[in-house]
Formats: structure tokens, C-alpha cells, sequence
């Protein structure tokens, strides 16, 4: 099979980027396992120090699309899938033109989300910000925006998807299947549309995740091993991550005297690093460590409980990385992919989305709970195995292989 993987960038092993690993993941399986022809198609160079991945032809794409270049390469390669994967918007409008190719030649277009549906407009905002900014000489309009949304998202909901419902609807308008991170996805998906959830609207969608970040999982005498420290692993910015959250919580666990054998470490690094450390300075913290940006698995390997308290993800692939190190995750049940990663008080702990206090209680029983936090250990590296490399590989492969018998029916 002949497959023309499409992002807006090339790609290269050498990038950590979400959208670049997968498909550089997928397509080396792909050439080495399934003996699959993999080409690459992209609209934006990357920076010349950086090796570029191996693919069988390449096509550098225009914005607006050169259809005849585009069905040239399509003829001349004999390709049967075409598999696009971006969502910047000078080059989502070159999808009709794709599109109009594909169909022209009976080859399949599929279309993957590599988000949560609607992310551009969700955001987290506080008046605290606000006045850190203020008194800090940060982007202070910015935090008042964010604060506004967040004080009346209900209100703002119904317009805020008016904003982007061109940029969903043109995809599903445009392809013949489209690949969402989460079968939870759908009715965001659909919402932000305009889309009326008909059988023929969701026979059009499917949910495929992604699969595990490392190539090794921890033994069982390592998680015997586990210190009493919990991890927190993000990207340091509060308007998606809420960091500051944990902080707040972890507050409260250094108030209770049974717990002050425990520790919290932070790994990551981003714009909102100044505003923590001052949250660290005003709550008083002891017990906190900041690593900066550090290669993770070491600190998941000691790590006892994993910490999210994201307002939205895609697919959280730290998630991924904490469980198959043994470390379970409780999270606040902001966005529908937890529930297909986290199997509620068996893997990890779903939290009511904002509810500082059931999440305090449950970190602090889990904690205290030794025997169950332990067996959740144990389950947090066997749930792990449903997302291993070769069940996502094998998902993708079946998708591609009953769109092609499709097309030549």
C-alpha cells in the first residue's frame, strides 16, 4: 500500500513535537513492518541542523495548492490513501483542493485531529493572574481576556464556536474519514460543526489514540522501589495545565501532619515558571521541587502519583508516560480522553472537573492508603499494555486497509 502522510511541516527524528512523532512512529512501522510505501508531503521547511526522516518521495505543498503538481505526484506514485494531519488555517483551505484530486482519482482522504475539538478557544483565567501581571509587567490584557472567558464561558460558548466552526466543518466537508484522538471527542466535534449526530455524520468518524511514548516499561521490583513523591510532568503554562492548581492542593498536603514524608516535583518549564515560583513563595511551600526541562523517565520511575490538573488535552502523552512507569493518575475529569486512559479508582482517580477539595481528599487518602496505592501502581502499568505501539499500529493499519477495499469496490 502507498500511503501520503501531509503535515504542515517536514518531518524529521530529531523533533519532539506531538504531530511530528506520531507520524514518524506510524510511518517507520509501517516501511519496516507491513512493508507499506510511506511518502511525505508539507508546506513549511524546518530548520536545517535537523536530520529528516526517511520517506519513499517527498512533495513540497502551496497554499493555495498546485492540483496539477498534486495529482502528478499522486499518479506518478501510485498512492492509495492520502492521510492529512494539520490544522493551521492559511493551509486547512488548501483541503477542498486535495479533496477535489483525491476524488477525481477514487483515492481516500483521511483527516486526523490532533487536538481536543474547540481548543483554541478554550482557556483558564483568574483575577490572581490577572494582578501578577499587573504588578510583574506581564501581558495583562491577555489575562483579563483569559479571566473574562473562564467567568462566563456558558455565555460565550454558543460564539466562540461561531469563531471556529468554519475550521471544523471544512474537514469533515472535505474527506472521507475523520480520525479523532477519543471516541469522546464526537459530540464536541459535532457541537462545534454544526453537525447533527445522524448515522451517516458518525459512520464518517473514528477515534484512534496514541500510543505508548517509550520503548520500556518498569519492572515490578522497581515499583516496590517507589519513593513518597509525587510528580507533576507539563509544558509550564496556566491558561491549559493550571499548575498553579496543584500548587493550591499540595498546600494542603503540607498541612497535614501525617503526610510530611511526601514531596511534590515539578518537571517542565514555560512562560508561567515566574508566576509559580512567586505562588511557591506565597503559599509558603517547603516541599516542592522545580527540575526545569529534564529528559522525565527517571523521575516517573520514583514517582509515586501522577498529577493533572489540565483544563484540556488531546491526548496527554504524559499520562501515557507516568502509567507505564507505574504511576498512577489522578486528574480532574476536564476532557473526555481521561476516560479512555484512566479506568476510575483502578489505574488512577477521575476528579469532578474544578473541585479542589475532593481532589485534596483523594490525594491525601491515596497517600495514606499504602496498600492501595500500591495495587493501583501495579494496574497503572498493566493498563498501560491496551496502548501499546503495536494495538495503535494495528488500528491504523485496519483503518487504511478498509479504505482502500472500499475505493475499489
Amino acid at each position: 500500500m502507498n500511503i501520503l502522510f501531509i503535515n504542515n511541516y517536514n518531518c524529521s527524528p530529531d523533533i519532539s513535537g506531538g504531530v511530528n512523532r506520531v507520524i514518524y512512529a506510524l510511518t517507520r512501522r509501517f516501511t519496516e513492518d507491513l512493508d507499506y510505501n510511506c511518502f511525505f508531503g508539507y508546506f513549511n521547511d524546518i530548520p536545517s541542523d535537523k536530520r529528516l526522516a526517511e520517506f519513499a518521495g517527498r512533495i513540497k505543498l502551496q497554499s493555495p495548492l498546485n492540483e496539477n503538481e498534486f495529482k502528478q505526484f499522486l499518479c506518478e506514485n501510485r498512492i492509495d490513501i492520502v492521510e492529512v494531519n494539520f490544522l493551521r488555517k492559511e493551509n486547512l483551505f488548501t483541503l477542498a483542493s486535495m479533496y477535489k484530486v483525491t476524488k477525481e482519482l477514487g483515492i481516500k482522504l483521511v483527516y486526523e485531529l490532533h487536538m481536543y475539538p474547540g481548543f483554541e478557544v478554550e482557556t483558564y483565567g483568574t483575577f490572581e493572574r490577572v494582578m501578577f501581571s499587573i504588578s510583574h509587567h506581564g501581558n495583562t490584557k491577555l489575562e483579563l481576556y483569559r479571566w473574562f472567558i473562564s467567568l462566563f464561558k456558558p455565555v460565550v460558548r454558543p460564539f466562540s464556536d461561531l469563531l471556529v466552526r468554519k475550521k471544523y466543518r471544512l474537514p469533515y466537508d472535505n474527506c472521507d474519514k475523520v480520525v479523532l484522538l477519543s471516541q469522546y471527542y464526537l459530540d464536541d466535534y459535532c457541537r462545534i460543526a454544526g453537525l447533527k449526530k445522524t448515522k451517516e455524520v458518525v459512520d464518517k468518524f473514528t477515534a484512534i489514540g496514541n500510543g505508548l511514548p517509550f520503548n520500556q516499561i518498569i519492572n515490578d521490583e522497581d515499583i516496590l522501589k517507589k519513593e513518597k513523591n509525587v510528580v507533576v510532568v507539563q509544558r509550564f503554562d496556566d491558561f491549559a495545565k493550571r499548575i498553579s492548581l496543584v500548587l493550591k492542593i499540595w498546600k494542603k498536603i503540607e498541612q497535614n501532619n501525617q503526610l510530611n514524608d511526601w514531596t511534590l516535583t515539578l518537571v517542565g518549564d514555560g512562560e508561567f515558571m515566574n508566576y509559580y515560583r512567586y505562588l511557591e513563595k506565597k503559599l509558603n511551600l517547603k516541599r516542592v521541587t522545580f527540575t526545569g526541562l529534564q529528559y522525565p523517565v527517571e523521575y516517573y520511575r520514583k514517582a509515586s502519583i501522577f498529577l493533572m490538573t489540565s483544563c484540556l488535552e488531546g491526548w496527554p502523552m504524559v499520562m501515557m508516560e507516568a502509567s507505564q512507569m507505574g504511576v498512577p493518575v489522578l486528574a480532574f475529569n476536564a476532557f473526555g480522553a481521561l476516560k479512555d486512559i484512566i479506568q476510575d479508582h483502578y489505574n488512577g482517580i477521575l476528579i469532578p472537573n474544578n473541585d479542589m477539595d475532593a481532589f485534596y481528599h483523594c490525594l491525601a487518602n491515596l497517600m495514606l492508603d499504602e496498600d492501595r496505592l500500591q495495587k493501583m501502581q501495579f494496574n497503572a502499568k498493566e493498563a498501560s499494555q491496551n496502548f501499546t505501539i503495536d494495538k495503535f499500529i494495528e488500528k491504523w493499519k485496519n483503518l487504511f486497509e478498509e479504505m482502500k477495499n472500499n475505493s475499489t469496490k
